[in-house]
This record gives structure tokens, sequence and C-alpha cells, in this order.
């Protein structure tokens, strides 16, 4: 079987307090994947902001050979609940639509090219706490 994994780990987003575990929930991922014989890629805000583009730019490159069988995509970091869809926050949330809807991503991979796609998530699914919040797309 051939297997993919893309790791995410975002400690800070907009005015949330700074999560003290989530790079390292993602690096412990990726150490996970690496040593069950996984190709695994590592993104995390250690460097610089995680952007929706970077995301989709790393997982085009994974899926473009048109060769995996399973692609596990795990994240740590805050999270939301709009209108009953668990949305990931990126670096940029909110002031810039800078998220992850999960249901969204889940629907094209079902219509994608992996037979096997997982999702794995550590991230809060509270009610957004503002308006602002709660427009994230």
């Amino acid at each position: 079987m051939n297997r993919a994994a893309l790791c995410i780990g975002v400690a800070k987003t907009g005015g949330l307090p700074i999560l003290k575990a989530a790079r390292k929930g993602a690096e412990e991922m990726h150490a996970w994947a690496l040593a069950n014989g996984i190709d695994s890629h590592l993104i995390t805000d250690e460097n610089g902001p995680v952007t929706v583009q970077q995301l989709r730019t790393k997982i085009k490159e994974l899926v473009d050979p048109m060769n995996l069988d399973q692609l596990i995509i795990y994240f740590s970091g805050h999270g939301l609940n709009i209108r009953r869809d668990e949305v990931w926050l990126l670096s940029g949330a909110p002031d810039e639509d800078e998220a992850v809807n999960l249901a969204g991503a889940e629907k094209r991979a079902r219509a994608g090219t992996v037979p096997h796609a997982v999702f794995l998530s550590d991230a809060c699914r509270t009610a957004p706490p503002d308006t602002q919040n709660q427009s994230i797309e």
C-alpha cells in the first residue's frame, strides 16, 4: 500500500491563545508516520504562517502522481464548529479566510484519486466566539 501523510501544526491563530502542544502533536504524528514507512510531510507555523495555498500545493504534489492508496491528513491547532461543520483555523484566521472546512475537504477527497483519505484532528470544535469567527469559510 502506497501511503503519504501531511501533518499540520498551527500554534498561533488570530487573537486566540497560543497552543503549546500544537506543533509538538504534528511533529509526533510525522515521526510516527515516518517510523511506519509512510512518506510524511510536516507543515507547522514555527518559521512562518500556515496558509491554505501552502496546504493545497503540498496535497496536489502528493496526489498528482496518482499512485497513492491512502492519504493521511493530521491537524493540530484551533478549531471551530460553524454551522455544524468542523473548521480548522490556520495562521491567518479569522482576519483572512485561512481555514479548512473539514466537510468540504471530505467531499473533495471522495471525488479525488486517492481511494482512502484519513482525517485526524486534534482541535476544539467549539462555537465561534464572535460574528467575525462565524463567517470563516
